[in-house]
């Protein structure tokens, strides 16, 4: 639980990067711990975003990287002050699938949360009905998008080099 204080306090003096030290097997394993506390963070709704990049290794799934956007909740500014604790059974978050329905809005309050995988999507732009300047148009704006340094960061540079974009 100490770790994951230690977490919420570094974002709250305004660490938002979070990366092993080095290149080191040793260090990138050392990341590990804190990658899951910011993650569990976010989870607890102690954090309002965070983005983690994974990759697997020898058949290891390990964390790379986490950004964090929008900082330390309310409720992570009280459980930092020792004024609630965490219902460990309690979480922020709840995924719902649902396959092949016509439905209006799943969302989290007024969050709608639409999810697609870059892959279907580049094949949704390549199969539609559109001009081929048009198709083009659009998958140039996608490899952009995949570029920027945020998103590549996230995963999106890796995404756009195994999809060929």
């Amino acid at each position: 639980m100490e770790l994951l204080k230690d977490v919420l306090r570094w974002v709250n003096e305004g660490r938002s990067d979070f990366a092993p030290d080095d290149g080191t097997p040793e260090s990138l394993k050392a990341f590990q711990s804190v990658a899951k506390r910011l993650v569990e963070a976010e989870k607890y709704g102690l954090l309002e975003r965070v983005y983690p990049n994974k990759s697997s290794m020898r058949g290891d799934v390990f964390f790379l990287r986490v950004i964090v956007a929008g900082g330390v909740t309310f409720k992570g500014e009280r459980f930092l002050k020792g004024e609630i604790e965490i219902d460990e059974g309690a979480m922020k978050s709840m995924t719902v699938n649902i396959n092949n329905s016509h439905i209006g809005q799943v969302g989290n309050g007024n969050t709608l949360n639409v999810q697609m995988s870059i892959g279907q999507m580049v094949e949704a732009i390549q199969t539609s009905d559109a001009s081929q300047e048009e198709k083009s148009g659009a998958l140039n704006a996608l490899k952009s998008f995949l570029a920027h340094p945020l998103t590549s960061a996230l995963g999106g540079a890796a995404l756009g080099g195994v999809l060929g974009l």
